[in-house]
């Protein structure tokens, strides 16, 4: 989790601010309308990640696309939820032909550069907490329940080196809330920061100029009054943010233990929450389980997840795919229970991604395990996600060779499914400075509401 410097942000807020002022009446307003309206929240995303793939016959609904196909066992936790999210099929770890190496044990890092580790040194979160970074205190949030260490394992990249994930939500609430709950600026605070400065420069350069300039210099300064009055966060969130309250429960036991899953995994979805509602960040990735991990949840099963989804042990790997969509579905209730800027909650305004480096992971050395990866795109309503389908983007179970390599399912890739992700949450996927993951592959529109 990289953090921003108060230097950062009063550098930038100062220079965006005096820019300004050089420019037209109209353009000044669009600026600030830009930068403080609340009218909508800003957009968010969480990719959730789950090793090993998942089976094919327990998380795909049947059929073409549909808006009322029925849940299979994994995703029936899900069903409560058909209405803010849609499972889609068809997406396979890279383009045939090419020399992406996406998929497999050690590899979970390449799902989110596209397979193409020498070619994108930022993976796709890395690239959006960057973008949105200039906007909060901290580019993004990385944690992970019982996640294998080492850089083989490293899920997110920053200009080449892995970027670790906290396994303990206290350290992360800690490294975010500085231990003692005060936020090291608020979003509003940075805010203010900006149009104090702007008054400043209103005032010293009213004097200079004459009485047609002086007019528009007040409407100006009016403008900057109601922006004031605009960005004023709603009374006691202020208050809430600079105490958080976390860890009521009075959680303190040993993140490596396995029987601690479920209550390891509650505090980090609370951080999350707790992270957007704040405006600490915008991108939050969140690894429910480790690439080789072999967490034996009592909960669950005596045995480990690894062994039942790499030897084939179909009950286990179904078993244990159904509970971690019952953890997908605790992050969608804490995000639909948790207030947003809009009046409105967080699920609404975040993209929530779950994801895998695998297709059907039971049948390593196979090219069906780089087909048909088991995908959630949730929550998001107000960014365009097609809530409340199953669309299937033409895959064919039971030819899934012939499919990875057919013609019309080339444009169906984690690469330009990230870039679909992103197009939704407001950016501009073609502009130069955006990696492109998809290549020359446009977003998957029939994705898109």
């Amino acid at each position: 989790m990289r953090r921003r410097t108060r230097r950062d942000f009063l550098a930038t807020s100062a220079r965006g601010a005096l820019a300004t002022l050089g420019a037209s009446l109209p353009a000044q307003l669009g600026w600030m309308r830009a930068a403080f309206g609340q009218a909508t929240a800003p957009s968010r995303v969480v990719i959730v990640f789950v090793a090993n793939g998942a089976p094919e016959e327990g998380f795909f609904p049947d059929g073409p696309t549909s808006t009322s196909a029925a849940f299979p066992t994994i995703n029936a936790p899900l069903e409560r939820w058909r209405d803010h999210l849609q499972i889609v099929s068809g997406v396979h770890t890279h383009l045939p032909g090419s020399n992406a190496t996406a998929g497999g044990h050690g590899g979970p890092y390449r799902m989110l550069n596209a397979g193409r580790f020498g070619e994108f040194k930022d993976t796709f979160d890395t690239s959006l907490g960057r973008l949105w970074g200039m906007d909060t205190p901290f580019e993004n949030l990385l944690v992970g329940t019982m996640m294998d260490s080492g850089p083989s394992y490293a899920l997110t990249t920053r200009a080449g080196a892995p970027q670790y994930y906290e396994r303990s939500p206290l350290r992360a609430f800690s490294a975010m809330f500085d231990a003692g709950g005060a936020v090291d600026t608020t979003d509003f605070d940075r805010k203010k920061k900006i149009l104090d400065v702007a008054r400043t420069q209103v005032r010293r350069f009213r004097a200079e100029l004459g009485s047609l300039e002086r007019a528009k210099l007040d409407e100006h300064a009016e403008a900057i009054d109601r922006v004031d009055n605009l960005i004023r966060p709603p009374a006691g969130a202020g208050a809430f943010c600079d105490a958080p309250t976390f860890n009521e429960m009075g959680f303190s036991g040993d993140v490596n233990r396995a029987d601690q899953f479920e209550a390891i995994t509650d505090l980090h979805i609370e951080l999350m929450a707790l992270a957007f509602r704040c405006n600490m960040t915008r991108m939050a990735t969140f690894a429910l389980c480790g690439d080789e991990g072999e967490p034996s949840i009592p909960s669950v099963l005596p045995q480990g997840f690894h062994g039942g989804s790499v030897h084939a042990d179909r009950g286990r790997y179904t078993q244990y795919r159904r509970y971690f969509a019952s953890r997908v579905g605790a992050l969608l209730d804490k995000l639909s229970t948790t207030p947003d800027l809009d009046g409105g909650n967080l699920l609404d305004n975040t993209l929530v991604l779950v994801t895998s480096n695998m297709g059907d992971g039971s049948v390593h050395g196979n090219p069906r395990e780089y087909v048909n990866l088991p995908i959630i795109l949730a929550g998001g309503r107000n960014l365009g996600n097609r809530v409340g389908y199953y669309t299937n983007l033409g895959y064919d179970a039971s030819d899934p060779i012939r499919y990875l390599g057919d013609a019309a399912s080339r444009r169906y890739v984690h690469g330009n499914l990230m870039d679909t992700v992103a197009a939704m949450a407001g950016v501009d996927v073609s502009a130069p400075s955006w990696p492109r993951y998809g290549g020359d592959l446009e977003p998957i529109s029939d994705l898109m509401a």
